[in-house]
């Protein structure tokens, strides 16, 4: 943004990174209201003119900026997609349960390609059915429209307390993927998860392995599962 035109005093720069640091927690799942947000703060606290055609010239440049490294995250982690694949292949039956607006949280499945592993009646978004995590009615909703029950699921996530935690409440079988940042054994930390991976494509062995077994007096229907995934 700085480089279309953005106009900040060197002085204020930290500040400016603290408003958009703020104001990013308000709007991690709608990225592209994030930069006007961004920008009317520091029209208010920095005291920047701008006007509306170039603050919506600056939020494009902000947004397309932040695309860029998301696309380059996303490749470098492809074998997520390659993991995804193989458990379709071995007829997992894979979902999705995420937070935010449609339009928003819909971009992010088609960038993510993952419609290739995960067909579209079995994608799940807050503002679509009406509730959100953590509330974990969103898992109850999520069971009763695929006609399941919840002892026969197996949630993934790297969140412990607005995924893991109502997963858990819900009977799942929760699986943490810790992104190889272990926090069993922490002080002061609870991880409601029934196992802990570093990684997705761990899910393969894991699910192979504990589709043979009770975890923790959960009856897994026919020895297999059937899966909502969180992205």
């Amino acid at each position: 943004m700085i480089l279309h035109g953005l106009k900040i005093e060197v002085q204020d720069r930290p500040k400016m990174q603290a408003i958009l640091e703020h104001s990013a927690k308000y709007y991690t799942h709608r990225e592209r209201d994030l930069f006007p947000f961004f920008l009317n703060r520091c029209e208010v606290e920095l005291n920047i003119k701008m006007s509306s055609t170039k603050k919506a010239i600056l939020s494009a440049a902000g947004f397309l900026r932040y695309d860029d490294i998301m696309n380059t995250r996303l490749r470098k982690k492809s074998y997520v997609k390659d993991a995804l694949a193989k458990l379709k292949e071995r007829h997992y039956k894979l979902g999705l349960i995420t937070n935010g607006q449609g339009i928003y949280q819909a971009y992010k499945i088609v960038r993510l390609e993952l419609l290739d592993s995960i067909d579209i009646d079995k994608i799940f978004i807050s503002d679509e059915i009406g509730a959100r995590k953590p509330n974990k009615d969103i898992f109850q909703i999520v069971c009763h429209l695929l006609r399941i029950s919840p002892e026969t699921c197996c949630y993934v996530a790297d969140d412990l307390i607005r995924d893991l935690g109502p997963a858990h409440e819900s009977n799942f079988l929760t699986v943490h993927c810790c992104n190889h940042q272990r926090t069993e054994g922490k002080p002061g930390t609870h991880n409601p998860a029934d196992i802990v991976i570093n990684d997705v494509p761990e899910l393969l062995n894991t699910f192979l392995v504990r589709s043979r077994k009770t975890v923790k007096n959960k009856k897994l229907a026919n020895e297999t599962f059937d899966k909502t995934s969180h992205g």
